[in-house]
């Protein structure tokens, strides 16, 4: 009975693990749990996070891993995003973001490739199309349409048809332009305006 209570208490088989990931982080640099960093970290390498930070992390060509004792308060931006403590930023990754069991995300997730564990916590919003592969698709919009230019004032066409008092129609002209000399009309309008002799001044 001692032999197999003394087996049950044996803790279970470890997570499987990808040799290439242990390989990574045997070379990634490693900040340890006492380090405490506050501002913005780049680099060109692997990276594994113990300890606590503040800002920004930045290595979009490379892998980040947060692990258990990591303390977070940062956006994180890198080519395959780790998580098994905790985090209160957002994650951008080129390949893919993993959240593990004991990983804990409060902040938005961008990645084509989103794997959260069993037992892991997460409150966010997960976007799985970045920006680069939603441009294509933007440009294939149609093009706005030009708006339409306002119909031009048509000229004056109109004529008008002017008749003398003889009852005779004269020439058409153009409305608002000044009327052809009336030449007849003038004659016997000069006519009318000369007065009549007096009876007592004929010749």
């Amino acid at each position: 009975m001692w032999k197999k209570n003394e087996e049950a208490s044996q803790p279970g088989p470890p997570v499987p693990t990808s040799a290439a990931r242990l390989q990574a982080l045997e070379k990634a640099s490693v900040i340890g749990p006492s380090i405490r960093i506050k501002g913005n970290l780049t680099g060109k390498e692997d990276l594994v996070i113990q300890g606590q930070l503040q800002g920004e992390v930045r290595l979009q060509a490379n892998n980040v891993t947060v692990g258990k004792e990591g303390r977070i308060r940062a956006d994180i931006y890198g080519r395959t995003v780790h998580i098994e403590g905790e985090v209160k930023g957002h994650l951008f990754a080129e390949q893919e973001v993993i959240i593990r069991a004991s990983g804990k995300v409060q902040g938005n997730i961008v990645s084509p490739r989103v794997v959260l564990e069993k037992g892991s916590n997460f409150k966010g919003s997960i976007d799985m199309e970045p920006a680069a592969a939603k441009a294509p698709e933007a440009s294939k919009e149609a093009p706005k349409e030009k708006p339409k230019e306002a119909p031009k004032q048509a000229k004056n066409s109109a004529r008008a048809t002017v008749t003398d008092p003889a009852g005779a129609p004269q020439p058409a002209h153009p409305i608002g332009s000044d009327p052809p000399a009336n030449t007849k009309g003038d004659a016997q309008k000069s006519a009318a305006s000369v007065p009549a002799p007096a009876p007592g001044n004929r010749p």
